[in-house]
């Protein structure tokens, strides 16, 4: 009788591993700071100075695992944990065989009867709009970074709304004056930050809010 797990190549069971470890540093991190690096950039422009020490906390490490003196780990790292794909292998409908365009549709779907079967939805119909216009915007930051922005002579890999990497960036920028990629990934930092800034002045949620000795 063969092994299943014979043909499993070692990286595999590794990348797994490293995925596992990050993803838990990851949750500890953001339940420490009160949540995810987007969440917290949102608090700092309502005034939450704990989110804002969070904040420089969080630029501050990326920019040294991105650029500084932990850069040779986190290249190791994706050295050892990545293989090259072969065509259709990026995707999960790939992976399971099927056209492109089938889990998509099948996950619009299910949104769609969870938002129209769940609760009254006209009651939130602004909160419907937003999520709408937020994952409209994801999709327009693919086609201007990966179409609309691309150079035939110095292509770069299309991007979209992240905060994570444009914060180390940004850092890196602000400390040493240097661009590293697209200057696609600073302009949406600065955006959401003066955007998230701007509607708690006008909502009315702006203050400083200095955060509990405990924590």
């Amino acid at each position: 009788m063969t092994n299943p797990h014979a043909e499993i190549p070692r990286f595999v069971y590794f990348s797994s591993f490293i995925a596992a470890i990050g993803g838990l540093i990851f949750g500890l991190g953001a339940m420490l700071a009160g949540g995810c690096a987007t969440r917290t950039l949102v608090r700092t422009a309502e005034g939450n100075i704990g989110a804002l020490i969070s904040l420089l906390a969080f630029a501050l490490a990326g920019m040294i695992t991105q650029f500084g003196v932990l850069e040779p780990v986190r290249v190791w790292l994706r050295l050892e944990t990545a293989r090259p794909l072969a065509s259709g292998e990026g995707s999960l409908a790939g992976l399971l065989g099927l056209p492109s365009w089938t889990l998509s549709l099948a996950l619009t779907l299910l949104c769609l009867s969870l938002i129209l079967g769940l609760g009254d939805w006209r009651k939130h119909r602004g909160m419907v709009l937003a999520g709408a216009l937020l994952g409209l915007a994801v999709i327009a930051g693919w086609w201007i970074t990966g179409v609309l922005g691309q150079d035939e002579f110095s292509a770069t890999p299309p991007l979209s709304v992240t905060v994570a990497g444009p914060l180390a960036r940004g850092a890196l920028y602000l400390s040493l004056g240097q661009v590293a990629g697209s200057l696609f990934s600073l302009f949406l930092i600065a955006g959401v930050l003066l955007g998230a800034l701007g509607s708690a002045l006008l909502s009315g949620d702006f203050h400083w809010n200095a955060p509990a000795g405990s924590r």
